[in-house]
């Protein structure tokens, strides 16, 4: 038996090395082309999920403001059209709020919602207890309600 021992000349090795680096930059870019297109998959995810959960914070916003403005006007003015104005906007806030809480992907953001959602109907029932307390003509501290109204509008703005 006998051994053939083939001998490579440089032109041989040259060829092989340069075949094995252009092995190796096909399978980095294959490789670079399967993570940029689940890099571009997550952002696109995050980015459809955020800027609608954006879209309803605004919107969430705007009404809250809105139902603020038309508290104030009633327990200014007493006029009932305020007071059914108010509850009206309470009918969009809850839609948006049930909208957020879908969209609630992590669990800060959960705790965020809750917390946010514990303040608003704390609110509603304060505004509602004011109003009680207007209709029947008792005294009662209106700095102090409007002070807590406010306090809780603005941590339900902090934590949107």
């Amino acid at each position: 038996m006998q051994v053939v021992i083939v001998k490579f000349t440089i032109f041989k090795r040259l060829a092989f090395s340069h075949m094995v680096i252009i092995l190796f930059v096909l399978f980095l870019t294959g490789y670079m082309t399967f993570k940029l297109n689940q890099l571009n998959c997550l952002t696109r995810s995050i980015a459809s999920v955020d800027s609608e959960t954006i879209g309803n914070i605004e919107r969430l916003l705007e009404a809250i403001f809105s139902q603020v403005g038309f508290e104030k006007k009633y327990l200014i003015s007493k006029d009932e059209d305020f007071f059914r104005k108010f509850w009206e906007i309470q009918d969009y806030v809850i839609e948006d709020m049930k909208r957020m809480e879908n969209n609630a992907d992590t669990s800060e953001k959960k705790v965020l919602y809750a917390d946010s959602s514990v303040l608003y109907n704390t609110y509603v029932s304060l505004f509602k207890e004011e109003a009680d307390l207007l209709v029947k003509g008792k005294e009662y501290a209106f700095k102090v309600y409007q002070d807590k109204r406010e306090g809780m509008v603005n941590e339900i703005n902090q934590n949107l």
